[in-house]
């Protein structure tokens, strides 16, 4: 009778901790969700890129998934906050829309659609004032409330060829 009870508490609490460990990964899942939605909506759109140091750590690894040459690269606040700068000075005051938010643990995939006009010359492509869309795709891992590193994939065959043909409707 002792072992059948100890064996019953024994279960209770097995399954007990594995109802918090459940709970705590969906808490841990919903902040970080909530954590790259903000970022994406306030640094990575364009709106308040100076505001990056509050959703991103000092040092962010930044892994750029090209097929040809994956590379990862550091990142800080500040030189994120340059790189959106130079995104509205390529595309102007941009739409940003977020597609798909997908969270598990502390990491979140986000999925988005950025539309701008072609406003300064890109690689060998003078600005034509057309518009330019950019999708992509990133999967974030959020670590003590910030952003610590991300996998980022762009549709640049997409973007090229959008390139290849505003260049084309300005030179009729």
């Amino acid at each position: 009778m002792i072992k059948t009870r100890a064996y019953f508490f024994l279960a209770v609490l097995v399954f007990s901790i594995h109802i918090v460990k459940a709970q705590d990964k969906e808490m841990n899942s919903l902040k970080s969700k909530e954590i790259v939605r903000n970022f994406l909506e306030v640094v990575r759109s364009g709106k308040a890129p100076e505001r990056a140091a509050e959703f991103m750590a000092d040092t962010v690894i930044a892994n750029q998934l090209n097929s040809e040459k994956p590379e990862a690269i550091k990142r800080t606040p500040q030189n994120y906050t340059g790189h959106i700068r130079e995104f509205l000075t390529l595309y102007g005051p941009y739409k940003f829309q977020i597609t798909e938010l997908i969270a598990d643990n502390d990491k979140v995939y986000a999925r988005w659609k950025q539309t701008g006009k072609h406003l300064a010359d890109i690689d060998h492509y003078k600005a034509t004032g057309l518009p330019l869309t950019e999708i992509g795709s990133a999967v974030y891992r959020v670590e003590h409330g910030k952003i610590t590193e991300y996998w980022i994939q762009l549709d640049r065959q997409g973007f090229d060829i959008q390139l290849q043909q505003n260049a084309a409707a300005v030179d009729k």
